[in-house]
């Protein structure tokens, strides 16, 4: 995980230094880079999060916390809400889509994740998970004829503070 937050490095440089349109493409640049899947250093500096106060830019902060927390089906109940998104940022977003539905479950059919991500035919559903599983974003196991995913781990997304309150209470109770 720590060479995932690594590859943000340079877009966290870029950002300190930039504000509004430039800040705005930083925005673009990091959600759409290959290898970069955590979000939450680039949202917390003071220039990203003042793209919220411009009417004009406010979507682009909204595009980094679909990244951060969301998955494609957030995406595609306002697509208005956010930027005009490439096709680098929509694989992306799958790819985010399906770590979030692997720490939710060990075991995924393959109805559902093709469902889930919008993937029309069973090869592009397994390009896709060979694709994260490269990434270092999960480990499991794809069964072709069981037509199911067996998840051994996936990587942790970023967390938003009810996140990390239901972390805490879980914790005490425990």
């Amino acid at each position: 995980m720590a060479d995932l937050a690594a590859r943000l490095e340079p877009y966290l440089l870029l950002a300190r230094s930039t504000k509004g349109q430039a800040a705005a493409k930083v925005v673009m640049d990091a959600t759409a880079a290959p290898g970069v899947y955590v979000f939450s250093e680039l949202m917390q500096l003071p220039n990203i999060q003042e793209l919220g106060n411009d009417t004009n830019l406010a979507n682009h902060l909204s595009l980094l916390q679909l990244f951060a927390y969301g998955t494609l089906a957030t995406y595609n109940t306002n697509p208005a809400a956010f930027p005009p998104v490439t096709s680098a940022h929509l694989l992306k977003l799958k790819h985010l889509t399906l770590v979030s539905l692997a720490l939710r479950s060990r075991s995924l059919p393959y109805d559902r994740l093709q469902t889930e991500l919008q993937l029309p035919t069973i090869r592009e559903l397994e390009d896709l998970i060979i694709d994260v599983i490269y990434a270092g974003l999960l480990g499991g196991k794809m069964h072709h004829h069981e037509k199911v995913l067996h998840v051994d781990w996936a990587a942790g997304r970023d967390l938003t503070m009810q996140d990390l309150e239901e972390t805490r209470k879980g914790l005490e109770n425990w």
